[in-house]
């Protein structure tokens, strides 16, 4: 029966909003919602992408844990590079050089030991000047050795040459008298005795003649 007429006795309003008679089952009305096999094959997506997460995320952690050294391990790396670099930048230490000895004194060749004699020699018989003495070992007249003999001999010699001059001076005093000018010049001079000013000076004043 259509809608919009008054139902005849007995007849009934269904669920689709239309009138039918008595006993006349009244058509089937699909449920909504989804079938059990589109829910199947949802669910069967969704257990697939469970799976496919559980994998991303255990190799992720898998490589996490290969890229992550332990603490244990970091720390034992870092004191190793310390070290080296410690090693590295420290600087060596220099040996210590071992003491060497005092070089003696220059080794006299015969020639040289022979003016050394004869130098004590002349002195032991009257004042000399360093050069005076040189110059008498050296001499033709003298003793005739080479100057480089005479004079590496006389300085080998420990001798006080001022007191040296004091004696030439008493010398000349005992034979003639002199000032005080000329006995420094006596002495100082190079056809006198060879003594140098100052040792001179000295010479006249402590013989008494200044």
């Amino acid at each position: 029966m259509q809608q919009g007429n008054p139902p005849p006795p007995g007849y009934y309003q269904a669920a689709d909003g239309n009138w039918y008679p008595p006993q006349q089952p009244p058509p089937a009305v699909p449920p909504k919602g989804k079938s059990h096999k589109m829910l199947y094959g949802c669910g069967g997506l969704v257990v697939a992408i469970v799976v496919i997460v559980i994998i991303v995320t255990a190799s992720s952690g898998g490589n996490n844990n290969s890229n992550n050294p332990s603490p244990s391990s970091s720390a034992s790396q870092t004191s190793k590079a310390t070290a080296a670099a410690t090693t590295k930048g420290a600087p060596t230490p220099k040996p210590t050089p071992k003491p060497t000895a005092t070089p003696a004194g220059p080794t006299l060749t015969k020639q040289q030991q022979n003016a050394v004699a004869e130098a004590e020699q002349y002195l032991s018989t009257q004042a000399f000047s360093k050069q005076g003495l040189i110059d008498q070992l050296d001499s033709a007249d003298g003793s005739g050795y080479s100057v480089n003999d005479a004079t590496v001999a006389v300085d080998s010699l420990t001798v006080n040459w001022n007191n040296e001059a004091v004696q030439a001076a008493k010398a000349y005093l005992q034979t003639q008298p002199f000032s005080c000018n000329d006995l420094i010049q006596q002495l100082d001079s190079s056809a006198g005795d060879e003594f140098t000013v100052a040792q001179a000076t000295y010479g006249a004043q402590q013989a008494g003649a200044c």
